[in-house]
């Protein structure tokens, strides 16, 4: 079983940027849960994964 200290949510920005945030913590201020929680490696896994445009909506959208 994994410690509760190696467990992370990914979060998403308005601007469509992924990271990863720890589940013992308050999320940041203009984050969002995207709905996945696991290891850092995982978590890093699954936004590779999604994450396929690095551009930021705003750019995207222009």
């Amino acid at each position: 079983m994994t410690d509760i200290d190696d467990q992370f949510h990914v979060v998403v920005n308005d601007e469509g940027q992924y990271s990863i945030w720890w589940t013992d913590r308050d999320r940041p201020a203009g984050w969002h849960y995207a709905d996945f929680t696991g290891t850092e490696q995982q978590c890093v896994d699954h936004i590779e994964l999604v994450w396929t445009d690095m551009r930021p909506v705003s750019v995207r959208s222009a």
